[in-house]
């Protein structure tokens, strides 16, 4: 039966490796070449207009996303490429 020190010891070492393994990859995260676009979209008088249709289309390539606002007029493309 191992010690109560042999398990903590044995229980630094994984931790101490998972964190050497995740560390060096997070500031990868940041570099991305996609974006983010958001908006809400208003109706004449002002009011938001939630379930409206937002249509991305990039134009270099003619492919087009397709999002539907919600109850709060606002929508999100994500992972939209330059151009």
């Amino acid at each position: 039966m191992r010690s109560l020190k042999e398990t903590v010891c044995s229980l630094g070492v994984v931790v101490a490796f998972a964190w050497a393994v995740a560390m060096p990859s997070a500031p990868l995260w940041g570099q991305t070449v996609q974006g983010v676009i958001t908006g809400t979209v208003f109706d004449a008088a002002g009011a938001v207009v939630p379930n409206a249709t937002v249509t991305l289309t990039n134009e270099g390539t003619n492919i087009a996303q397709t999002k539907t606002t919600g109850s709060d007029g606002g929508y999100r493309f994500d992972l939209v490429p330059p151009g």
